[in-house]
């Protein structure tokens, strides 16, 4: 499970990061590769089911309501992990190209 998760996860970074001498890639796209990438990690324990099966089931469970807080605290705990998984992706990969582009000037210049 963790190695395909780790296959998509770098494939949805190698597609959002190619380009040369620096990749190309806007603000749209690295917010999209920042959910993408995020919805692949798993929930802490790191043995725990994937982000984006707690986000379906969180789309889900609004119409399986019982009365408890189990189908109301899912969402709010789903959307909490995508929030913080997805920023620190994004973060990451806007670090990623910031210094390639960053080094494809220095060379321009140079």
């Amino acid at each position: 499970m963790q190695s395909g998760c780790t296959i998509v996860m770098a494939g949805i970074l190698l597609f959002a990061l190619q380009g040369k001498p620096a990749p190309a890639a806007s603000l749209k796209a690295l917010l999209l590769t920042g959910v993408l990438a995020a919805l692949c990690l798993p929930v802490p324990p790191l043995d725990g089911p994937l982000l984006a099966l707690l986000v379906a089931e969180a789309v889900i469970s609004p119409f399986t309501d019982t009365g408890h807080v189990g189908p109301w605290a899912l969402p709010l705990i789903a959307t909490a992990a995508l929030a913080v998984y997805s920023t620190t992706v994004f973060a990451l990969t806007f670090g990623v190209v910031w210094l390639a582009r960053r080094g494809a000037s220095a060379k321009e210049n140079a």
